[in-house]
């Protein structure tokens, strides 16, 4: 009988929470609402921002900035402090080795992918674009079998780790550009780590574009209950 009691009481407590993850996300966002679906986060409402802060993990960054009073969650303000771009929520890469024309192209799909990424398993996920018709493949390695599977779609790709990673927290490390015969390449580290347990996932998605700055290939390496 006591085991029922407790087990009606947690539902009670948590149904709201997740009532709340799975329905659309306001027009404009609320500290309420952010608490809901970043429970671990601080959240500071300053000025016309929202900040959400966590502990950093090893150089990677769960960290994160949303527009208050606006339909359009993303901040799409970085600035450039010698050879590095710094992103609203201050994930940096260095740019010394692209031109001013690359970093015009790369830079606003480079912002809104650090958005996507860091809300997976969230509804605000779903409302972040981005979009390429790149080939995309997916190498699964969770310690017993490696599986590689060719997707139709990055957003697939993107759309696995989001089902996977529900009540996660999301880090993330930007891996310097390399340029080598025209071709540009970048990397994003992401660790997954599941609240209840802390049991991890790693993903190191990488990117490849062609002559004329369009990525044209996406691999995700996923590495399953990492230590």
């Amino acid at each position: 009988m006591r085991r029922y009691l407790v087990l009606f009481i947690v539902y009670i407590l948590f149904i709201p929470i997740f009532a709340q993850q799975n329905k659309t996300p306001p027009k404009h966002l609320s500290y309420s609402y952010l608490k809901s679906i970043f429970p671990y986060h601080l959240v500071l409402s300053l000025e016309d921002k929202f900040y959400l802060y966590m502990p950093h993990m090893d150089g990677f960054n769960p960290d994160l900035v949303f527009a208050q009073k606006s339909n359009k969650y993303i901040v799409s303000n970085w600035n450039q402090i010698n050879d590095y771009i710094v992103f609203p929520a201050k994930d940096s890469i260095n740019i010394a080795r692209l031109y001013e024309d690359d970093l015009y192209i790369l830079i606003p799909i480079l912002n809104n992918l650090i958005y996507k990424i860091k809300c997976i398993g969230t509804p605000l996920f779903n409302n972040v674009q981005f979009h390429s018709n790149a080939d995309t493949w997916m190498i699964r390695n969770n310690g017993e079998q490696r599986i590689k599977e060719e997707i139709k779609r990055s957003n697939q790709a993107f759309n696995i780790l989001n089902k996977q990673w529900k009540d996660h927290d999301i880090y993330v490390k930007l891996v310097d550009f390399k340029k080598v015969d025209g071709h540009i390449e970048f990397f994003i580290n992401v660790i997954a780590e599941k609240r209840i347990d802390k049991t991890k996932d790693f993903c190191d998605i990488r990117f490849h574009t062609d002559l004329e700055c369009e990525i044209d290939l996406i691999m995700f390496f996923l590495y399953e209950n990492v230590d």
